[in-house]
């Protein structure tokens, strides 16, 4: 019997790689795609992947990797822009995803799972989660189920929040402000195995936000 196939696009960034982990646990195929091809350390799961160092842009060189594969995961994302080398928001956060998307509803896969934003970073321009909203609402025009996880900061031992900072979100989060309850923080290790759970669960779609992340993960 076949494994079920997953493809993780970003699959060596720190949410990716947690995706991929996750999903190895679970005995399934998992292809990563990322221009990095593999992410920091050695540990044995990682010798389970399949690492492809691919440029989304550059369709023909991953397109073939989506054919028998149930789902692609999008965990692509950049916080900062450089315009100067191409690198924007609406390129990154919102082009790719499309893009993937796209392709993947002519492949014939059942599922994209999109790792959105609740909100934007601190100082960071709007355009971040401009081109995510843009992403999902055109995703969600195509013939394919999907799922966007928006989930408030994300934190973990490669990308860590200091306690007392963590703590004091933690805090306002419970007072009646909906951006302090949307900037919660979440463990990657949460995060992760929801990702892989609700690509694989056709019955998980629309917009999960923290807690509908925490329930998935932990079901």
């Amino acid at each position: 019997m076949s494994k079920e196939k997953i493809i993780i696009f970003g699959g060596s960034g720190f949410i990716g790689s947690e995706a991929g982990k996750f999903a190895v646990s679970q005995g399934l195929d998992v292809v990563s795609v990322a221009q990095i091809e593999r992410p920091p350390g050695s540990e044995a799961w990682m010798e389970k992947v399949r690492w492809v160092a691919a440029d989304v842009f550059d369709v023909a060189s991953w397109k073939d990797y989506l054919q028998g594969a149930k789902a692609v995961i999008h965990a692509i994302g950049i916080i900062k822009e450089y315009p100067d080398k191409g690198v924007t928001f609406e390129r990154i956060n919102g082009d790719t995803a499309i893009i993937i998307a796209k392709e993947a509803a002519k492949a014939k896969v059942e599922k994209i799972v999109f790792m959105s934003a609740a909100i934007k970073p601190p100082g960071v321009s709007e355009h971040y989660l401009a081109a995510k909203r843009r992403a999902e609402k055109e995703i969600a025009a195509l013939e394919l189920d999907s799922a966007f996880f928006r989930p408030g900061p994300i934190y973990g031992p490669r990308q860590p929040m200091p306690y007392l900072q963590r703590v004091t979100i933690n805090f306002l989060s419970n007072l009646p402000i909906d951006y302090l309850k949307k900037a919660r923080p979440v463990k990657v290790e949460i995060v992760g195995p929801a990702l892989i759970k609700a690509a694989l669960d056709l019955n998980i779609k629309g917009v999960l936000d923290s807690e509908a992340i925490k329930s998935v993960a932990l079901n």
